[in-house]
Order: C-alpha cells, then sequence, then structure tokens
C-alpha cells in the first residue's frame, strides 16, 4: 500500500514530493515523509503521522528550496505507526524510502552490531546495510547493489546520499519503480499517476534492476552492474484512468490484478529450483509447525472469504490438519474452547478491523 516519489531538477523538490505523495493518497497510509538535499549539499528531512495534510504542517515550519529528494507514504508493516518509524529512514550517509517487506531482516541486523537502530523498521535495517558498503569507499550505485544481492523478500527503494550530490539510485524486485524523464528533471515515483504534469516519458524498471538517475540522464544496471539498453515509453490516458489501470472502477481494477498481486507477493519468497519459500510471520519452529493440527482463521467480510479459499487449499495440502473459519465479529463474543496444537491465522484487509482486533 505503500507510495515512493523522487525528484531531481530544477524545480523545488519539495513541492513536487508532496504533489506526488497526495496523487499516490488513494492507496491508503499511515504516515508520511520527504528527505531533501540543499543547494549546499545539506540534506532535510519531515516526517508526520497521519495525512500528508499533516505533513504540510511540517514542511511549512522549515521550507526547504533544494532540488533534490525523496517521499514515501508509509503502511505500517514492521513496528508501529509512529513518526520514528516512518520514511525516508537516515542512517550514516543514507537517506532511503522503501516499499516491501524485507524478510530476512533480523539476520541483516544481527550483522550489523555497530548501528544504533532507531525505529523498528526492515527498512533502516537496509540502509544500514547500504551505508556499511557505502563506509568502505564504493560508489552509492556499488553499494546499494552489493546490500540488495543480501535481500530477501521484496523491495522498491529511492537512495540518496549527500557525498554523492545530483543523483538518486533506485532498485526494485517485485515493487514496481517508474522513473519519469522530463526537460532536465527525473521524476521517480511507484506509480504513474504521480508523473503526470510532469512527464509522460518513462522507462519501467524490471526485477533485478537498478538505476542511477541524475537530472538529465537515467543509467540502468542489473545487480552484477551491467550497464543495460533502456526503453523509453510514453503514459497513456489521463490521472483518473491511471490510478484506474485503465479499468472503469477500482473494484474492477483490484478484481483483475488479483494474480498480477499475488505474484508480487510472492516475488522473493519462492524457490522454485530447491522447492522451497522463506515466508515470514508465524515465528514458530520446525517442530511447533509439525505438531499443528488446527488452525482457526479469523476475519470480517472480504477476509472471512480469503479465509474461507485458504481453508480449502489448506485441507487439500495438509490432510492432518483440521481448519476453522469463523466470522470475528460472532468469534468475539462465543467461550469457544481450541484443542492443543492449535494456531490462529488473523486476517484483516485494513489492520484496523476492531473485532478482528478483539478476537
Amino acid at each position: 500500500m505503500c507510495g515512493i516519489v523522487g525528484y531531481i531538477g530544477k524545480k523545488t523538490a519539495q513541492d513536487v514530493l508532496l504533489n506526488g505523495l497526495k496523487r499516490l493518497e488513494y492507496r491508503g497510509y499511515d504516515s508520511a515523509g520527504i528527505a531533501t538535499l540543499d543547494d549546499k549539499e545539506q540534506p532535510h528531512i519531515a516526517r508526520s503521522v497521519g495525512k500528508i495534510a499533516e505533513l504540510e504542517k511540517v514542511v511549512a515550519k522549515e521550507p526547504q528550496t533544494g532540488h533534490l529528494g525523496i517521499g514515501h507514504t508509509r503502511w505500517a508493516t514492521h513496528g508501529g505507526v509512529t513518526e520514528t518509524n516512518a520514511h525516508p529512514h537516515h542512517v550514516g550517509n543514507i537517506w532511503m524510502v522503501h516499499n516491501g517487506i524485507i524478510e530476512n531482516y533480523k539476520e541483516l541486523k544481527a550483522e550489523l552490531k555497530d548501528v544504533e537502530f532507531k525505529s523498528d523498521t526492515d527498512t533502516e535495517v537496509l540502509a544500514a546495510l547500504i551505508d556499511k558498503n557505502f563506509a568502505k569507499g564504493t560508489s552509492l550505485k556499488d553499494a546499494v547493489a552489493k546490500a540488495v544481492k543480501k535481500v530477501r523478500g521484496t523491495y522498491g527503494i529511492a537512495v540518496f546520499s549527500p557525498l554523492e550530490p545530483g543523483k538518486i539510485v533506485v532498485a526494485r524486485l517485485g515493487s514496481p519503480l517508474i522513473i519519469g524523464v522530463g526537460k532536465g528533471e527525473t521524476i521517480i515515483a511507484s506509480d504513474a499517476s504521480a508523473l503526470l504534469g510532469y512527464t509522460r516519458e518513462a522507462v519501467y524498471l524490471n526485477d533485478g534492476e537498478l538505476a542511477v538517475c541524475s537530472d538529465d540522464n537515467v543509467d540502468v544496471y542489473n545487480l552484477n552492474l551491467k550497464h543495460l539498453s533502456t526503453n523509453t515509453e510514453t503514459i497513456e490516458g489521463d490521472l483518473a484512468q491511471i490510478q484506474k489501470g485503465g479499468y472503469d472502477h477500482f473494484l474492477l481494477k483490484e478484481i483483475m490484478e488479483q494474480a498480477t498481486t499475488l505474484h508480487n507477493t510472492l516475488s522473493g519468497r519462492i524457490d522454485p529450483k530447491n522447492g522451497t519459500m522463506h515466508l515470514g510471520g508465524p515465528n514458530l519452529t520446525t517442530k511447533e509447525m509439525k505438531d499443528l493440527r488446527h488452525i482457526v482463521i479469523v476475519g470480517c467480510g472480504t477476509a472471512y472469504y480469503a479465509g474461507l479459499l485458504a481453508s480449502y487449499y489448506m485441507e487439500q495440502l495438509i490432510p492432518d490438519i483440521t481448519t476453522e473459519v469463523v466470522i470475528a465479529s460472532e468469534y468475539r463474543y462465543r467461550s469457544f474452547h481450541l484443542p492443543e496444537h492449535t494456531v490462529a491465522l488473523i486476517v484483516s484487509q485494513s489492520g484496523e478491523t476492531a473485532d478482528t482486533l478483539a478476537c
């Protein structure tokens, strides 16, 4: 649900970033922030909990005139809804925004013993890893490539450093990133709607690619830093059409995008070659997983229906386990009894459903 915007050019970056983040508000978020680099190569960061309007109040207290910056709208996954957990994140000489989930962030964090982490996020861990690589005298591009090679999960990131002013490095795996190519400016976004009004010419970054963006150039590489040819495509349609993906209604768009959404969700987590998966969340030992005999799936509305479908698959794939799917608004008032070796799978469309939280 998160959104990314980046800008480098002649315009005031914070204005472009705020405008772009407003274009992405329909995606849902709980906090927002921007980081800019001023003309003296000094970074400035502004973050807030709540709507973009709250971020605008923070920015208004100390407006910046720099021409490079990155912005983000966050939907909390790792860590609660706080200003400290909001993006952009800053570690050492790195400022970064990130969409996606770093599944192995705890393993990476354990390797970074000298870093004093300020947030509860997986994003800050990746920023610290990039900074560690960058500190060894490599270029920002090299530092990003080396860091993301160690990542298991999904990411769309935009990174800048005052040590290499005039450029933003972006990379993606399973989380969309589009680079808008304008006249003397480059705009980065996770959704084409944020680019409209600035340019209709765009480079669509593919999985496993990174790009070095300046105000007049975009160089794309694979993670082995082999330079790749790029195709600039024209963004068709108006803002409403782009946000709806060409569909008449957002509901229809969501229905038709289910296959792509599922693919993106699992991207980076499945290893087809070895027939293995790396899925975060349960935090159960192998023995605890093998001992499971009963699964209760709790949800409301669409989350409940998703649970029903999941239960059909579970019953087919794991014959020794029984599944029970319950409606949260009813279950919370029952005096239910659970057998031994039971686990609950709590499903929410928003993360805020009161009945589901009560269960």
